[in-house]
């Protein structure tokens, strides 16, 4: 994904999908006192969108958890949902469909091999190399973000068993070895 140039702050955010981007998004669209009359979603508001790393500005992101952050998407997107959002499953519609238990939706987008998106690629694959790194889990937002309604998806772990943490730690090991996360 392309980072968000914050001229005022002399810095680049690179927001990566269920990792509160839209959640952070909407706090820059207040910030920087966009008209959100203007667009429907946070994520059409009129930001300057960059490529690369830009000389004398500082990078960030955020990063989370890769079982926390997998377990988020099947649980937004496809566990009690009514749509099927082809923004994100486009093209896997023949092998992902709405309700479908966690295991089996875990399973076969990280063994797929023909259609990649952010929300599940890895996350240092998001960001340049030099780019400060804040983790941030979601149990965290309601402090930092009063006013939005988070719900909480701390059981997590509740849904994996041993082959799944062992997919998952093998899909996302460098997520877990250069963010420092426990792969347990």
């Amino acid at each position: 994904m392309p980072g968000i140039v914050l001229h005022q702050f002399k810095a680049v955010y690179w927001p990566i999908p269920k990792n509160a981007c839209s959640t952070i998004k909407q706090q820059y669209v207040e910030l920087l006192g966009f008209d959100q009359t203007t667009f429907l979603k946070v994520h059409d508001a009129p930001f300057e969108y960059t490529q690369n790393s830009i000389n004398g500005y500082e990078n960030f992101a955020f990063v989370r958890n890769p079982y926390a952050r997998l377990y988020a998407l099947w649980f937004d997107k496809v566990k009690d949902e009514t749509e099927f959002d082809c923004n994100v499953f486009g093209g896997l519609d023949d092998v992902v469909w709405l309700g479908m238990p966690f295991f089996e939706f875990a399973s076969t987008i990280l063994l797929q091999k023909t259609r990649f998106d952010p929300h599940w690629m890895p996350q240092h694959t998001q960001m340049p190399n030099e780019c400060r790194i804040f983790k941030l889990e979601l149990c965290c937002l309601p402090f930092l973000f009063p006013k939005k309604n988070q719900h909480s998806i701390s059981d997590w772990h509740l849904a994996y068993d041993e082959s799944l943490y062992q997919l998952v730690g093998n899909y996302y090991q460098k997520d877990f070895d250069m963010f420092g996360y426990d792969r347990r």
